[in-house]
């Protein structure tokens, strides 16, 4: 866990990402290093849902959109 001044947080680029890239916040410059910041919440539920659709195509079945 590291503390990043405001200050070092930019908006991450539009060349990585997309519509599924959501979850990400910005990207920090430390020193000399490059951090990806991520919101767990979204990134998580982005894989829960992949992990549902995964299942039910397994079974056989349709997978059902998740309204939002």
């Amino acid at each position: 866990v590291l503390r990043i001044p405001l200050s070092s947080v930019e908006p991450p680029s539009s060349m990585i990402t997309n519509a599924d890239s959501d979850y990400l916040r910005g990207i920090a410059r430390l020193e000399d290093k490059l951090i990806i910041l991520l919101d767990l919440s979204k990134a998580l539920a982005a894989i829960d849902t992949q992990m549902a659709v995964d299942s039910a195509k397994k079974a056989g079945k349709e997978p059902v959109a998740a309204a939002g």
